[in-house]
């Protein structure tokens, strides 16, 4: 039974001169930073992590232009969109960008990369017959990073576009400072769900939602002494989930649990985040359409609390 939940974020998102690099001068790729990733919305299938976009229930293709194949990467498809939150972090954005390889397919994409609003690179028209493009975006002092990619002007049949070796990289010019937090726990609501089911509404915009689609999550009620008990599905497995209207830049969620409990070990507990997609073409995803993701992190268990810590070191 759980007891009280703290979810620790920043009170001061939108002011860069608070923003503190992770580590100065490291280069990331975005397909191992989905924390970051506060949204994702296209016009078919889900977006690819190092893989092309694809159905669900599909097996991806491999990240692919012409006729060379890439490890790293993020696959995608018009009309599609990718928030990134950098927080003034960042200094560089790279990648490369090119239609996705299909065996002759009539593909047309145009990618463009928009920086606060504002568009900072926009390339031409690319088929599967083109090589890639490199793009090179600076982010110093931003806080939002969009990657847009938009139909050739032909429609969106097949139009499967990538962002490959999709990198950032830190600013080693911003100094450490002081960071208010907040906990923003008592602004969500508690719900659970059903651990084995790692994805959202399987339907297609032209198809009806089955009930168990629109009913992921259940919502948790405290009891009279403000603890939360939740029920132990498959495998004896539990979920506490908290769902917020906005989107939240979380860097530690803390757990305790009532006394007596039993208390998991930091190997049999885990923290994921609930990355939106635009599946059946839905515009800017929905509640009902995506896919749980693992958040990177540390987990810690001290007394009757596990703390799941998110943010980089320098917060703590």
């Amino acid at each position: 039974m759980y007891k009280n939940i703290f979810i620790m974020w920043s009170v001061i998102l939108i002011m860069a001169n608070t923003a503190i690099a992770k580590e100065a001068g490291k280069t990331e790729y975005l397909s191992d930073r989905l924390d970051i990733i506060m949204s994702n919305s296209q016009s078919w299938g889900q977006l690819g992590i190092d893989k092309a976009a694809h159905n669900i229930g599909v097996e991806a293709l491999p990240l692919q232009v012409k006729d060379k194949v890439y490890t790293k990467g993020l696959g995608t498809h018009a009309e599609g969109e990718i928030i990134i939150l950098l927080d003034g972090k960042y200094s560089l954005f790279q990648s490369e960008a090119g239609a996705q390889y299909q065996n002759g397919s009539p593909a047309s994409v145009v990618f463009r990369v928009v920086v606060d609003g504002k568009k900072k690179f926009e390339s031409k028209v690319l088929t599967e017959s083109d090589d890639p493009v490199p793009v090179k975006v600076s982010l110093v002092g931003a806080h939002e990073l969009r990657l847009e990619i938009k139909d050739g002007g032909d429609g969106i049949i097949c139009d499967l576009g990538n962002w490959l070796n999709a990198r950032i990289t830190s600013n080693p010019d911003i100094s450490p400072e002081k960071v208010e937090f907040a906990n923003a726990a008592p602004f969500a609501k508690i719900v659970t769900s059903d651990p084995e089911r790692m994805d959202g509404a399987r339907k297609n915009r032209l198809q009806e939602f089955d009930e168990d689609d629109l009913l992921l999550d259940v919502d948790v009620v405290p009891s009279d002494d403000n603890t939360y008990k939740v029920p132990a599905y498959k495998n004896n497995k539990s979920v506490i989930g908290l769902r917020w209207l906005e989107r939240r830049r979380l860097y530690d969620v803390d757990i305790e649990f009532e006394e007596g409990s039993y208390i998991p070990s930091p190997n049999e507990s885990s923290l994921q985040l609930w990355i939106m997609s635009a599946t059946g073409g839905s515009p800017g995803g929905s509640a009902w359409q995506g896919n749980w993701v693992p958040v990177q992190g540390n987990i810690e268990k001290k007394g009757n609390k596990l703390r799941y810590i998110v943010g980089p070191e320098e917060y703590k």
